[in-house]
Formats: structure tokens, sequence, C-alpha cells
């Protein structure tokens, strides 16, 4: 189930309880609106009245599966959370702006550096066309789709072990930074601050995501993570399989805590468990993501 307030009204309540809401979606797309400040007030009115009657309605028929779930202690630990990601979202992240420009400026220099080492009228985005390039070349592909045509993706062409082919991942690596990160993050800037929606429960496996912009996307590495700055040093943190670990220490499950002890691969290892695995070989990634 999806645990917006859009989608837990129609849930719950009605779809026509959602009808100025939907109205303000339709505006939305038809104007490519993406800043609530460019909406007509009275529509914003009307939209911001039903949300608060839509959560007053929801109030006490979420708060009655609350209680026949007995979910009040993790109701109180999620509902202490709200007012620390808003203030996160509100306060924004420290981004380097003129950084940005700069790097801007120097990828697409880069881009057009080695655009210009190829074919006037070859288009280094288009699959296809880079296909039939390095088919010309005498360059056989190595990897094919499930249906069995030649693979021309990022992945296909740097196993391709060829100077051409990687110029090229260079050249669309360069391209998406530029469109990702640099002017994708642009309408999301205030102030030298980046501002982005944190979603308790953006993820089907219970974990907060981001979104607009997505900063979980930022790639490994100093070129886009340098943008990132703060009043002191930046620290970044990985927490490798967390979510396990913190289970197995509530839980206090002997097995489960040696797994989280001993194993290198901690979600592999149970799946094997679970479902009777003795050969790796039968190990499938839906397997271990299940």
């Amino acid at each position: 189930w999806k645990h917006d307030l859009t989608s837990m009204v129609e849930r719950f309540l009605t779809k026509a309880h959602n009808k100025y809401t939907y109205e303000l979606y339709e505006y939305k797309a038809e104007n490519k609106i993406k800043n609530f400040a460019d909406f007509p007030r009275e529509m914003l009115a009307l939209y911001c009245i039903e949300q608060v009657m839509n959560t007053r309605e929801l109030n006490p028929i979420l708060t009655k599966l609350i209680n026949e779930e007995d979910l009040e202690d993790i109701y109180m630990i999620e509902n202490s959370l709200i007012k620390v990601l808003f203030e996160m979202e509100s306060v924004g992240t420290l981004i380097d702006v003129n950084y940005l420009e700069e790097l801007r400026e120097r990828e697409l220099r880069e881009a057009e550096n080695i655009r210009n080492e190829f074919p006037s009228g070859l288009n280094l985005s288009s699959s296809s066309q880079v296909g039939k390039y390095l088919a010309s070349l005498g360059i056989e592909p190595i990897m094919f789709t499930p249906t069995g045509a030649p693979s021309w993706s990022a992945e296909a062409i740097l196993e391709l072990n060829d100077t051409r082919a990687q110029k090229i991942v260079s050249y669309r690596n360069h391209l998406h930074n530029v469109s990702t990160f640099i002017d994708g993050y642009q309408e999301y800037i205030r102030k030298g601050r980046l501002h982005c929606n944190f979603n308790q429960m953006g993820a089907r496996t219970g974990r907060m995501s981001c979104t607009e912009p997505n900063l979980q996307q930022v790639p490994v590495g100093e070129v886009i993570r340098k943008a990132f700055i703060g009043n002191t040093n930046v620290v970044y943190y990985d927490w490798d399989q967390m979510e396990a670990k913190l289970f197995a220490n509530l839980c206090k499950d002997p097995l489960f805590i040696s797994i989280c002890k001993n194993s290198s691969d901690i979600y592999s290892d149970f799946a094997k468990m679970l479902f009777k695995i003795d050969d790796p070989s039968k190990m499938f990634d839906e397997t271990r993501t299940y």
C-alpha cells in the first residue's frame, strides 16, 4: 500500500475526498508548475483545506487500526521523527553554488572534447547509433538483451575494453552529471541550500527515502560530492546492512546474532537458511532481495 495522504484517503474514505487535490495535480501538469508559489491562491486554499479535513477524518480510522495492531510504540517513534525530518527539509543542505557553475562548464567542455573525436553525425547518446558505429569498426558485442539483441548499454560498452568505447561512456557520464546533478538541482536550491523531501515510508523495505532531488543517487567520488559543504568538515557514513543488525539486537535471536557477527553478506546467508539453499550457484538476486 502507498502511504501518502492522497492514497490513504482513497483507501479509507472516497476518491471524491481528493477533488481539489486532483484539480491541483491536473493544473500542475498542464502548466508545468514546479513550485507551490506559482499556483493560483484560491486553488491552493481549497487544496490545503481539503488536506486538513481529510487528515481529520482519517485520524480516528488510523488510530483505531494502530490500537488493534498494537502499534502504539512504533507510532510514537515514527511520530517523533516527523519533527526531525521537517526541520531537515526546512534547513536544507549547504551546497557550493559557485562550484556547481564551474563544474557545469568543465563537464560540458570535456564532453565536447570527446564529441569532437567522433563523426559529426553520430549521436553518442543513442545506443542504436553507437552500436552500428562500433560494429562498423569491427567491434563485436559481448552482452545481449533478454531477446537476444546486442546490448550497447554503458555496462555493456565498458566490458568491451576498447578506448573508443570507454570515451563514449565518459561522454555520457559528463552529460549525466550536468542534467541530473547540476542542472537538476537548481530548482531545489534556495539561498545556497538544497532542499529535498525525506519520506519516512518511501521504500518497501521500510527505509526512509529521499526525493526531489534524490540525494541517495549522488555518485561515489568527489566530482559531485564536493559540492556538498558544511559549517565544519563533512563526514560520510554508510551503515552497512544496519537494519538487520538492529533487528538482531532487538530480538536477541542467537542464530540471527551469529550471522550478523560473522557473515560478510547477511541477506544472502538469511536467504540460504530460509530457502534451504546449499549450492551458491542457485542463489538469485530475487531470492536475496526477498
